[in-house]
């Protein structure tokens, strides 16, 4: 994604944490958080929870991924995501990669929504106060993401966001 990272502050993770605690510039009108990783502590049994949930989705048909190739489609919307990776399995047949795409698309939901409905997840540190620093000024917060509008919005409901979009 494009973003700016706080002066003082590692790209990532506590960015929202840092920018919690600063002066925000004059007149600005809109905020777009990237989600998971970023505002969201998405760590799920020592990995991200989208790297996770794609990797027990590939493994039902039975595939398994190297880590590589799960840090080259992170950030990416998840259908297209998963169509890479059966694009560079099956590179010479493309009914094949987009059958198993569609299938493992599925595989990944599945899997997601079991993770989401066990895991106990949380912001990382500061999101909420720079949220809140930010609505205080006028500004407008929207999250943004590579999963599915349903898994952003349960999301957020879940942490307990005040955010004008996602």
């Amino acid at each position: 994604g494009i973003g700016a990272t706080p002066p003082g502050a590692r790209p990532g993770g506590d960015a929202a944490a840092a920018l919690a605690g600063q002066a925000l510039p004059a007149g600005l009108q809109l905020a777009v958080f990237d989600l998971a990783g970023t505002t969201l502590d998405d760590e799920v049994e020592g990995q991200p929870l989208a790297i996770g949930a794609i990797r027990r989705a590939f493994a039902r048909i039975p595939v398994e991924l190297d880590s590589r190739s799960l840090n080259a489609i992170r950030g990416l919307d998840k259908r297209q995501a998963i169509l890479r990776l059966c694009q560079q399995i099956w590179p010479n047949d493309a009914g094949q990669a987009n059958t198993a795409a569609s299938v493992v698309h599925g595989y990944f939901q599945e899997a997601l929504s079991e993770v989401l409905d066990r895991a106990s997840l949380s912001e990382v540190p500061g999101a909420s106060a720079a949220f809140e620093a930010l609505r205080a000024q006028g500004a407008k917060v929207f999250i943004a993401s590579g999963f599915d509008l349903a898994v952003v919005q349960r999301l957020v409901q879940r942490l307990g966001w005040e955010v004008d979009g996602v």
